[in-house]
């Protein structure tokens, strides 16, 4: 049953993001949508499967949850696992992630594992997949609930949704060199 089911038009967005703490998954999905709704997209547009086919070629890839493209990752991979916590045929099941997860080249995981609350696992097991990268902050501003920070790298921008707090505490103001440590989740390139 979904809270407060009839009266969310009542509600502002940040209030229905508050949903995304929920344990009821149906509550929890309403309020990651309130999120993504708060968030302005910016950058490049990246289809995610012609990126894992030309990236994922003769690679390692662990994929949470079964994407559509499965069949044509299978096609290019050297080896491509998918964790299911309803494993159609040639899936494993989820526990199996904790295993092969380390062992893999690239990983995808479902927005799905943010809802059920398996993200910072997911992540602390792809911890092997950081990145840095030097720049130098452009500006920062809001962006619904977040802050928006625009580091300039080599002439291209990048973009960071992190948090006021994070902002405050590491005393962050224009152009300040950084060093932007990220696991790949989601990034930006402003063209």
């Amino acid at each position: 049953m979904v809270r407060n089911i009839g009266g969310l038009t009542e509600k502002t967005a940040p209030e229905i993001a508050e949903y995304l703490k929920s344990w009821n998954m149906i509550d929890a999905g309403i309020g990651l949508a309130a999120v993504n709704s708060m968030i302005a997209p910016r950058g490049k547009e990246l289809n995610v499967t012609d990126f894992l086919i030309e990236n994922g070629r003769d690679k390692k890839i662990a994929m949470v949850g079964h994407f559509p493209m499965v069949n044509d990752l299978r096609k290019v991979a050297d080896e491509l696992w998918v964790f299911e916590r309803q494993p159609q045929k040639g899936d494993l099941p989820d526990t199996a992630a904790e295993h092969l997860i380390p062992q893999a080249d690239i990983v995808a995981i479902t927005s799905s594992s943010i809802i059920n609350k398996t993200i910072e696992r997911l992540l602390e097991l792809s911890q092997g997949f950081t990145n840095e990268i030097a720049g130098r902050i452009v500006s920062i501003f809001q962006n619904g609930p977040l802050m928006r920070v625009l580091v300039d790298v080599d002439g291209d921008e990048m973009s960071v949704d992190i948090t006021r707090l994070a902002v405050r505490d590491l005393e962050l103001l224009g152009g300040d060199r950084v060093l932007l440590t990220f696991k790949a989740t989601s990034v930006h390139v402003i063209l």
